[in-house]
């Protein structure tokens, strides 16, 4: 586990990062009815496709999923969806029902009565911990300047004078991405040089660009907003001996004919042999393939595929490890699917992604050698 540097003491806890893979196969929002994504603004057939998505999908494609949905339904939808889906994946499904409560204007303010009924109540932690209304807190329904307010706790963690790289932590609402807008002007006045902020999705990138140009003067300049995806064609433009005219991104069709390939591949190989992949139908080997070759090219560059050969190389979100002779039929599979599309000269988002790795890291290589010469 990586070492992080909380802003106040934590308890260590042992947490188990295989998830059983039948639990992989469940919907998420298996405890929430069409009738609540309905009521809080998300239409019916969204609301549908929402309740078929289970963990290990959502494990796998949330980013594909939030894309979609921002672009068919707006960022609203997307940044509800986003909320909903995440605290039902670590088991919140509490607080994504008052989350879509809220999304329907049906919370309302507690009276003293309901907070003590609900502080008091067994159902709730045995801990309640709160921060005292500060004077001049906005109104949650007011919801760029709610996003953008730091308590003094907050603030603490913004500005906070730091070594080294920090995780921070929290629910969802705990003012995580107010935290970390403030952390990037702060950065950006203090230092005077550019500030990098790294999301995930489009639709956070869009939430944060707006956040920040709210926020700051004239030091927004020095802030820039990327996804994980967009930093790494970048990276690829612009230091690469051949930037991007070497590849271009392939379209879906051509992704499904790649997998097709490493799918046939894949089952020709294990056809007649005792390997446990071999039971699976085809449908079922196409999806765990393109699950397990998502966690592979997430992780390793192609010279360090061999690391996923060795059973010493854990494979988080699976009950059971493969055998060394399955991961070496995945890995020719992954193959045949890699050969497929850069004979056609394309790059898929992972393809970018490792290509931008081995630059940065063939640049670092050659910076150190001519540091090294030069002394």
């Amino acid at each position: 586990m990586t070492p992080t540097v909380d802003a106040r003491p934590s308890v260590q806890v042992e947490i188990s990062i295989d998830t059983p893979e039948h639990l992989l196969d469940e919907p998420l929002l298996s405890r929430t009815t069409i009738k609540q994504l309905t009521e809080a603004g998300i239409d019916e057939s969204t609301a549908s496709n929402l309740l078929r998505i289970t963990k290990g999908y959502w494990g796998e494609s949330s980013n594909d999923i939030l894309d979609e949905i921002e672009k068919e339904k707006g960022i609203e939808i997307a940044l509800l969806t986003l909320d909903v889906l995440s605290m039902c994946d670590h088991g919140n499904h509490e607080g994504a029902h008052q989350r879509l409560h809220m999304a329907a204007n049906q919370a309302h303010e507690v009276t003293p009565k309901e907070l003590i009924a609900a502080i008091s109540s067994p159902a709730n932690t045995e801990e309640f911990f709160t921060w005292m209304e500060e004077e001049g807190m906005p109104s949650p329904s007011d919801r760029e300047d709610w996003m953008l307010y730091l308590h003094p706790e907050q603030e603490k963690i913004a500005f906070a004078e730091l070594s080294g790289p920090v995780r921070l932590r929290g629910v969802s609402g705990s003012g995580k991405t107010s935290v970390l807008v403030h952390r990037a002007r702060h950065l950006a006045k203090k230092y005077n040089e550019p500030v990098l902020v790294v999301s995930l999705t489009n639709s956070m990138k869009k939430l944060l660009e707006e956040l920040i140009i709210a926020l700051c003067g004239a030091e927004r300049n020095l802030i820039r907003v990327a996804t994980v995806s967009g930093l790494a064609k970048d990276v690829v433009r612009d230091i690469h001996p051949e930037g991007e005219r070497w590849y271009t991104m392939p379209d879906q069709r051509l992704k499904n004919e790649a997998m097709e390939k490493a799918v046939l591949a894949v089952n020709s190989e294990i056809t007649g042999s005792n390997q446990s992949i071999s039971r699976l139908t085809l449908p079922q080997l196409k999806q765990f393939l393109e699950d397990e070759f998502g966690f592979i090219r997430t992780r390793l560059i192609p010279s360090e595929y061999s690391q996923y050969t060795l059973s010493s190389f854990r494979r988080a979100g699976r009950g059971q490890a493969l055998a060394e002779s399955a991961r070496h039929t995945v890995l020719k599979g992954l193959l045949v699917y890699e050969e497929y599309l850069r004979g056609l000269h394309k790059l898929d988002d992972e393809g970018v992604a490792q290509i931008a790795v081995e630059v940065i890291q063939k640049l670092v290589e050659s910076l150190n050698c001519c540091k090294s010469g030069g002394e």
